[in-house]
């Protein structure tokens, strides 16, 4: 069931910065549903598989009941850390057309984070605190592991920003 959850629960996105965004678990779950029943999936089955896809997102903000619906906010949480979570951040900036970092303070030193406004920022509102929002001491692992490959990458920005 997991691995059904994890197969569909990109079916359907809001884009990022819409009103709605919040809410594209549950339209996900809502086509995901027509999928698993067009599919002969087992219908006592349905219920959990849909439950992990509604819950799984981080803008949602809740923590899933079920250690399937865990495992699956687990693994949407490592897609945004790590070398794919750098490109998926910058790939994401350049479409909201956002620049990649303030040039008068890089790295948040000297104002608070602003993910809207700059791309390097949202590894200071979000991405560095990912490990500390896992549910499962594996994909604590994981992600701390990532994270420390996103430091090491900061680090190495800041020496070529200079």
């Amino acid at each position: 069931m997991v691995l059904t959850a994890v197969l569909l629960h990109e079916l359907f996105n809001y884009p990022k910065g819409h009103p709605l965004s919040s809410r594209s678990g549950e339209v996900c779950a809502e086509r995901a549903a027509a999928v698993l029943l067009a599919n002969g999936f087992p219908e006592p089955d349905q219920p959990l598989v849909l439950a992990c896809i509604r819950d799984h997102s981080f803008s949602k903000g809740v923590r899933p009941e079920t250690l399937e619906g865990q495992i699956v906010q687990d693994a949407d949480r490592l897609d945004a850390v790590g070398a794919i979570g750098i490109a998926r951040c910058f790939a994401t900036s350049a479409e909201m057309r956002r620049p990649f970092y303030d040039p008068a303070d890089p790295f948040c030193s000297q104002r608070p984070p602003d993910d809207k406004r700059w791309g390097v920022d949202h590894f200071y509102t979000k991405l560095l605190r990912i490990a500390e929002r896992m549910n499962t001491p594996t994909g604590r692992r994981m992600a701390e592991s990532r994270i420390a490959f996103m430091r090491v990458y900061l680090e190495q920005l800041r020496s070529e920003l200079g």
